[in-house]
């Protein structure tokens, strides 16, 4: 086996705090593992690489557009344990993939949203399959609300300088729902969920020593 298909990182959730809930993060890698499942990107071969709890190599899925067109290296792998898988940014690639290991997850469709819904088409197995959500752009920092199946990360290419876009993912519906500019360097890999009353917000503290964002992802 691979040395760098052994890295690990399992993200958990806990309180720090008596009105915060952690997300799941992590430093950026191109490997994790998750209750011994383990999903590395094989950078000879272009490849992220699923191997089971024995080591076992079971999937391969070439790090590529739906087409095979743009190919493009793993910048971060994620592993989520609520979620029963792994979240997977890209450096020149414009998409998150959701990799689950729970063998009885929901078959991937890679058409229009009403394909499934209408029972059109045929749906790829969601077993250790790649599902896809299309970005406007590659996005790197990863920070995760995965309880409620969230994504929030920044994009690659900044808007004017010192200044990012800061884009809010949501991984059931496989689409970006909220986009922002924010100046300063927010620290999206250092997220938590705060309750406020009946909200659910998203807090993001900067690395420039700036305020905290506190974020609702769900209004406009």
């Amino acid at each position: 086996m691979r040395r760098r298909d052994v890295l690990a990182w399992a993200a958990a959730l806990g309180f720090t705090g008596p009105r915060y809930l952690a997300a799941a993060t992590a430093a950026p890698m191109a490997a994790a593992t998750l209750e011994g499942w383990q999903l590395g990107f094989d950078a000879a071969t272009g490849e992220l690489h699923v191997r089971d709890r024995e080591g076992v190599l079971r999937r391969r899925l070439p790090a590529t557009t739906l087409g095979g067109g743009l190919h493009a290296g793993a910048a971060e792998v994620h592993a989520l344990a609520r979620r029963r898988g792994f979240v997977v940014a890209f450096d020149t690639l414009p998409e998150l993939w959701e990799v689950s290991t729970d063998t009885e997850a929901t078959p991937v469709f890679d058409g229009l949203v009403h394909d499934y819904r209408m029972g059109e088409g045929l749906g790829e197995p969601g077993w250790l399959a790649a599902r896809r959500t299309r970005l406007p752009q590659p996005v790197h920092e990863l920070g995760f609300d995965a309880e409620r199946g969230l994504v929030a990360c920044r994009a690659r290419t900044p808007p004017r300088a010192g200044a990012v876009h800061l884009l809010f993912v949501q991984l059931d519906v496989r689409r970006v729902i909220k986009t922002i500019t924010v100046d300063g360097d927010p620290d999206t890999a250092n997220l938590s969920v705060r309750i406020d009353g009946a909200r659910r917000m998203l807090h993001i503290e900067r690395r420039d020593g700036g305020e905290p964002l506190e974020i609702d992802p769900w209004t406009v």
